[in-house]
């Protein structure tokens, strides 16, 4: 898009005069060349954005949260810990692709 842009507007430079007969033309042409190059910027910045959705999502997401124990109770067996915090990181993922796939 850059390279056809750069086309467009390169005949102003080199062929174009304040004489010239193919102005209006020119400025067509420009104009085409333009909203073209704009349509792609936004589509750019559209999925930019949806980029960094995603990754503030996953950046944000607590894989390792610690288990929930009341003050003084006993804390739970290495086993059961083990087995809470994969229940909890498997939820998160899980949450995560539920979201990437909307």
């Amino acid at each position: 898009q850059i390279i056809e842009l750069r086309g467009a507007l390169d005949k102003g430079f080199k062929l174009l005069n304040w004489n010239s007969l193919s102005i209006p033309e020119f400025t067509d042409s420009c104009m085409k060349s333009i909203n073209k190059f704009n349509a792609v910027v936004k589509q750019i910045q559209k999925n930019a954005s949806i980029i960094k959705g995603v990754v503030d999502a996953i950046s944000s997401v607590e894989l390792l949260k610690p288990p929930s124990t009341p003050p003084g109770a006993e804390l739970p067996e290495l086993a059961e810990l083990f087995d809470d915090i994969d229940k909890n990181r498997q939820a998160q993922l899980d949450e995560l692709l539920r979201q990437y796939h909307q």
